[in-house]
């Protein structure tokens, strides 16, 4: 997938990533699923899809995306509307054998316990050596295995670290329904302005991972300044959001970024096994930003 360059909205400007289903400029689009407009190689709205030996470049958006959110659906019988729903009997075998005859448990009872959010669900595909280059966004992950906090009334309390603990962990937990790993492996992400970038996903696995870039300065970007280094520089991870819980990333190596790894101020969950990082710190002024900590309103992967 090469060279993709995204619809043009009627400034002239390509679509932002920024929550396009609460907007009414492309409700049109959304309502037939065709959310992969930005100019992305490959974007997967199902869990179930094997994406394996492909190569994305020179997208204007992501190399690849998966965007797990969903079609706009009602729930059979019980007229509610769901970003995406299905029943496990409707999935696929192996999917069901995974589960189990595990039900989901809802913010809303009326949500019915035999429907899974689309956005509930691990990766079950395999994932395995993609490469991208050149690309705004190396891979981004959103909505995989979420905390099912945009079907929940306490969206914006889930902002808070003790508060989403509370409620998706230990004695209070009456929430949690994803106990599954997704699994992506073996991949290569070259010279993206953002190497990886995750939101509202859980429990996954990156094994073999690689995010280089040879087209920054690092010592130029330094001496812009603080400020704009933190708001602006190229970033190797950025994991965002209190959602963003329970990754394993094992044979990590980011080398050529101004920062490696960006979280919020909440710190998002995540292991790091065999890693190598270069670069990104002690910088002239001391900082440190091999694990930089971004305020929550500072996202590096979406284009305005």
């Amino acid at each position: 997938a090469v060279g993709g360059i995204g619809l043009t909205n009627k400034k002239g400007k390509v679509y932002p990533y920024i929550r396009l289903y609460i907007t009414n400029e492309v409700k049109d689009i959304l309502k037939q699923a065709d959310l992969g407009f930005h100019g992305d190689g490959f974007w997967m709205t199902s869990p179930f899809v094997d994406v394996e030996d492909n190569v994305s470049a020179g997208n204007h958006g992501s190399g690849f995306v998966w965007y797990l959110l969903g079609v706009d659906d009602i729930i059979k019988n019980s007229g509610v509307k769901a970003m995406g729903s299905l029943r496990l009997e409707d999935m696929p075998i192996a999917a069901q054998n995974i589960l189990g005859k595990k039900l989901p448990k809802r913010w809303y009872k009326n949500y019915g316990d035999e429907f899974y959010l689309i956005q509930d669900l691990p990766i079950f595909g395999k994932i395995k050596n993609n490469r991208a280059y050149a690309n705004y966004v190396g891979m981004r992950v959103r909505y995989v295995a979420n905390v099912n906090m945009v079907a929940a009334g306490k969206f914006f309390g889930m902002e808070s670290k003790a508060v989403a603990k509370k409620l998706i962990s230990g004695s209070d937990d009456t929430k949690k329904i994803h106990v599954h790993q997704s699994n992506i492996s073996d991949t290569t992400l070259l010279n993206n302005e953002i190497g990886l970038h995750s939101t509202y996903s859980s429990n996954i696995n990156y094994n073999g991972l690689i995010i280089k870039s040879k087209q920054y300065s690092i010592q130029d970007w330094y001496k812009k300044g603080k400020d704009i280094i933190e708001n602006s520089a190229p970033t190797g991870i950025e994991l965002n959001h209190s959602s963003n819980r329970g990754h394993s990333i094992e044979g990590l190596e980011i080398t050529g970024y101004p920062i490696c790894m960006r979280v919020t101020k909440d710190k998002v969950e995540y292991e790091l096994k065999k890693a190598t990082i270069q670069d990104c710190k002690n910088n002239q002024n001391g900082e440190n930003y091999i694990e930089f900590e971004m305020d929550q309103k500072v996202l590096r992967g979406i284009r305005i």
